[in-house]
């Protein structure tokens, strides 16, 4: 079972929350994907930086993946 409590502790309450509604993840080198589905606008009022980054362990790699595969709208 993954631990998603691993994961949690990397991101900004907005950024938090666009990843549980599966707005955003992240590629294997940790730079930020967003969804088609965020428009401009969003992403201005919410503060999605498009340059973002996270530092990902392979214990945070396997629950990203997962997110990334199986929740995220493109």
């Amino acid at each position: 079972m993954l631990n998603r409590s691993k994961c949690r502790k990397l991101l900004y309450l907005n950024d938090d929350l666009l990843f549980d509604k599966s707005f955003l993840t992240f590629d294997p080198t940790g730079a930020i994907i967003i969804s088609s589905l965020l428009s401009a606008t969003d992403r201005i009022f919410l503060n999605v930086i498009e340059s973002m980054n996270i530092h990902t362990i392979d214990e945070r790699q396997v629950y990203v993946k997962w997110h990334r595969d199986h929740v995220f709208i493109v």
